[in-house]
């Protein structure tokens, strides 16, 4: 199975911080999730979030803020005195921090006032980059999945649902989408939708799953992997033997 290091080593350091994903790194991880929308002057920083209220020490919605000013916000402090003075990165950092044999999942946060472009900027960077081959695109907004596949049928497409929905590969193909994944609420996971999914070529992942007990029961359904804000001890998890 995968393990997603979800927003880097999130339970270890500030949630997709250039610290988290180098910690997630040094925990082994082979994939990394994180977030990303996009700054006022149409800069691509990775962020959780549609404002920094919650994970910095600034206020106020990306979409209105240049880079400079997104930049000039602590996103450490909050978590722990010892990561003050972290910045928010932008995706073009993560990508020179994380080796290509690491995949990354980008999730895409979309604002409407950027219907179009982000997707655009978004495979630009990837392909300025060289990153095409370890990078996976996701998002709840399936307009964009929609765009994304549009602008680049060959890019990877992981679809984000939290919900019970009757053949979700069906529902995707019917709206031009060819999912390479899907992302499931882990609480909505059953062994009929992973069969259904792979039987199709479809992996399935579940987020955010952050309990031993539970991460072995999803393997036990032949999940294809999992978003763990304990990428680290995620892995030994499902490397363990059944104690029973």
């Amino acid at each position: 199975m995968t393990v997603f290091a979800h927003r880097g080593a999130s339970r270890n350091a500030p949630e997709n911080s250039l610290v988290a994903f180098q910690t997630a790194l040094d925990q082994g991880a082979r994939a990394i999730e994180l977030d990303v929308q996009m700054t006022r002057d149409r800069e691509l920083v990775v962020c959780h979030d549609l404002t920094l209220d919650r994970t910095t020490d600034q206020k106020g919605f990306i979409k209105d803020l240049t880079l400079e000013e997104v930049r000039a916000a602590d996103c450490g402090s909050w978590f722990h005195q010892d990561f003050s003075g972290q910045t928010v990165p932008t995706l073009q950092e993560v990508f020179h921090l994380v080796p290509p044999s690491v995949l990354i999942n980008v999730e895409v946060k979309n604002h409407p006032c950027h219907q179009g472009i982000i997707e655009e900027s978004l495979l630009e960077l990837v392909a300025r980059e060289g990153r095409q081959e370890s990078v996976l695109y996701s998002s709840f907004d399936h307009l964009v999945l929609q765009r994304l596949h549009r602008l680049d049928p060959e890019a990877p497409i992981g679809a984000l649902f939290y919900a019970n929905i009757l053949e979700p590969w069906r529902y995707l193909e019917s709206q031009g989408i060819a999912p390479f994944s899907l992302h499931w609420a882990e609480e909505y996971v059953s062994r009929e939708l992973v069969q259904g999914a792979q039987e199709r070529g479809v992996k399935v992942f579940a987020y955010t799953v952050n309990q031993a007990d539970r991460a072995r029961e999803l393997a036990g359904l032949g999940l294809d992997g999992i978003f763990s804000d304990l990428p680290g001890e995620a892995g030994a998890w499902l490397n363990q033997d059944d104690p029973g």
